[in-house]
């Protein structure tokens, strides 16, 4: 058995190593520009999207707004934008990272236009979960027997004709 005295390790960085990352503000996207594309395009970039307040948007245009149907010349089209990708071995186009941020665009301004107020019930988080607004309103309740009526009440309650509820 050694009988050495233990010493903590310590590493002293040489200053020529050491790099201070410099701070770098957040910057909010730049505004795309969405005008060039058609109404098909927009709903096309919707459907394709997998998020829950897109697949709202897209219903609700479709419903109350009765949109006009898009065919495979809309993903063709988006494809050659670099908006959608058709990846191989798969039957569905899936969004491109541009896509993405395009398409949460493409729903602010639909949300926006529109007055699109569709409402859903989010994940849970401990005690609580969430509801969410196609217009961008969220809000928390607590989890119990009667959330899903109070999630309901809540938004019967919520005047839907405002911006922010």
């Amino acid at each position: 058995m050694s009988t050495a005295i233990a010493k903590a390790w310590t590493w002293t960085p040489l200053p020529e190593r050491m790099q201070i990352a410099p701070r770098v503000e957040y910057q909010p996207p730049a505004e795309a520009n969405i005008e060039p594309l058609s109404t098909q395009q927009k709903l096309a970039l919707l459907q394709m999207s997998r998020r829950i307040s897109h697949q709202a948007i897209w219903r609700a245009m479709k419903e109350k707004y009765e949109a006009a149907p898009f065919d495979r010349s809309a993903f063709r089209q988006l494809r050659e934008l670099k908006l959608a990708e058709l990846l191989d071995g798969q039957k569905y186009h899936s969004l491109t990272t541009s896509g993405a941020r395009i398409c949460d665009l493409i729903g602010r301004q639909l949300v926006r236009d529109h007055k699109i107020h569709t409402p859903w019930i989010g994940g849970n988080v401990g005690a609580s979960t969430s509801l969410h607004c196609t217009c961008g309103w969220s809000c928390g309740l607590r989890r119990g027997d009667n959330m899903q009526l109070k999630a309901i009440m809540l938004i019967r309650l919520t005047p839907t004709n405002s911006e922010t509820h």
